[in-house]
């Protein structure tokens, strides 16, 4: 189980957005999501997809992966003077869930009541284990816009298992101008969940690209009933990573 990195910061989007958080990255994704168009070259490769590539391409990233170790994190975690909510992202967390360090990460974490929240694309159905009833859920399902086939990003069976079996579950769908003229895929999900929170996030892995879709998502949302959400440490570093 390979973490990518864990550091201390807010949370930037999202219904806890500004709050104080820990962020723990594993490694490893099962999507690519190209179609978001961040683009890095490691290795003599270009290699695209969204803003956490680190997380996503792993043979080509190894090398700069530890591997994860649970009383490490939890000692550093103890070690804050103020408790901060825990953010556990990827990639895609959940491929982790039957790790047995996973699990005792979780475990610890639920037992010592910190706030959990879950980054996830909500593809991957959820584990009948106790602490999730204790943790929030950010399902960042994704949209045609990710260029991944429909049958693979929209598992309606995982939704559905993380929805009963978390504390609390919103959707966090990410979108940009050019998304706002075809959003079927978004209308039907909000059909099939209508007591659901869905928050829209403007696509930026850049301040100037988060500039320049925020306006047009945001009066989206306003039109057409959805929450907002910004992306502030995007707004703050621009693309520097590990913030």
């Amino acid at each position: 189980m390979k973490l990518v990195e864990e550091f201390l910061s807010i949370q930037g989007e999202g219904i806890f957005a500004g709050r104080l958080a820990y962020f723990i990255r594993f490694a490893g994704c099962n999507f690519s999501c190209y179609g978001f168009g961040v683009v890095k070259s490691k290795n003599n490769k270009t290699l695209i997809g969204c803003d956490t590539l680190r997380a996503v391409y792993t043979n080509e990233f190894s090398d700069e992966y530890k591997e994860f170790e649970t009383g490490i994190t939890i000692q550093k975690i103890k070690s804050f003077k103020h408790k901060p909510m825990i953010v556990i992202t990827g990639g895609e967390p959940l491929i982790h869930q039957e790790n047995p360090k996973f699990i005792e990460l979780l475990e610890y974490l639920v037992k010592n009541e910190y706030l959990v929240q879950f980054e996830t694309n909500a593809s991957i159905c959820l584990k009948e284990y106790d602490f999730y009833k204790n943790c929030y859920f950010a399902m960042g399902v994704k949209l045609a816009n990710s260029k991944m086939p429909k049958e693979k990003r929209i598992k309606y069976e995982a939704i559905n298992s993380i929805l009963k079996l978390s504390k609390q579950a919103f959707f966090k769908v990410v979108l940009d101008k050019a998304d706002l003229e075809d959003n079927q895929e978004l209308f039907e999900l909000r059909n099939a969940y209508k007591d659901a929170n869905f928050y829209l996030m403007p696509k930026g892995a850049t301040n100037d690209e988060l500039r320049a879709n925020a306006k047009s998502v945001l009066e989206f949302a306003i039109k057409n009933g959805f929450n907002y959400t910004d992306r502030i440490h995007i707004r703050i570093y621009d693309d520097l990573e590990g913030v």
